[in-house]
């Protein structure tokens, strides 16, 4: 393996190619970084990858989330920094009880199993309409040692809900994305990450509703669903929480947009 020096040099000067200097050095940081403590064998396949414009997080199957060195490959959303802010939420709420939580649409279950490690009398169970993130959610857990179920379920079809028992706490990052928000997006994330993961078709809210319906018979007594949204649609989501006559507390991410919702029932 080549010294990280020497490493990180050559990969600055190929990427300069395309990206700017700043970037190029930030993409050189985050690869020397994930791949530390590994066998770098074929860096000129990565440099190439890297070229291409794959993001360094599925070039590398890593990604840095929450403290922890996750692993990630195309089936999986990258986790963002924002989701660190609602799992962080998730954790100061509850991390002096005892309780069992659902994550719907978990992917790389960066979600449910970093709470899970963070509260360790939790139980959990993630699922997800891709069979195909199974495998990154159980190297996942494995990784943090943490004991979690994952269920391949297609949420939104109703019927899917029966056999799953009631939980204290809900957490959700769905896709929420419509079809004609593409422009949001970056080119590498819609070349690269999954769009089954990113996008909705019709209504954006669709899953929030459904998550909603849902929590009418899953959710115990005085437990809480938190939610990731678009800044887009606060106003919508206030209004749906209203609907099924919920409390309600937004907040804003880091950024000052309104990202992290938690919902309760009235008493």
């Amino acid at each position: 393996m080549k010294s990280k020096p020497k490493m990180k040099a050559k990969l600055v000067k190929a990427l300069k190619e395309i990206y700017d200097e700043r970037e190029a050095t930030n993409i050189a940081d985050y690869y020397v970084d994930a791949m530390r403590g590994q066998d770098v064998i074929d860096i000129d396949n990565h440099i190439k990858q890297l070229s291409e414009g794959q993001p360094v997080q599925y070039v590398t199957n890593t990604s840095f989330f929450y403290d922890y060195k996750l692993y990630v490959n195309e089936h999986t959303l990258i986790p963002r920094p924002e989701t660190e802010e609602l799992v962080h939420w998730v954790v100061a709420d509850n991390k002096h009880s005892k309780f069992s939580i659902l994550d719907i649409g978990t992917g790389s279950g960066c979600i449910i199993l970093s709470i899970l490690n963070k509260c360790r009398d939790a139980t959990g169970t993630g699922i997800d309409v891709d069979n195909n993130v199974k495998e990154v959610f159980d190297i996942n857990a494995s990784r943090l040692g943490v004991v979690a179920d994952f269920i391949t379920l297609d949420f939104l079809n109703k019927t899917t809900w029966e056999g799953l028992p009631k939980y204290n706490v809900i957490v959700s990052n769905p896709p929420y994305i419509a079809k004609e928000e593409v422009e949001r997006l970056g080119t590498n994330v819609l070349a690269h990450e999954p769009h089954l993961a990113l996008f909705t078709e019709g209504d954006p809210l669709i899953f929030y509703r459904r998550t909603l319906e849902f929590a009418g018979d899953h959710m115990d007594e005085g437990g809480s669903i938190y939610f990731e949204t678009s800044d887009l649609y606060d106003k919508e989501m206030r209004a749906l929480a209203e609907e099924f006559n919920m409390q309600y507390e937004y907040r804003k991410d880091m950024q000052g947009a309104w990202r992290m919702l938690k919902l309760w029932r009235n008493k």
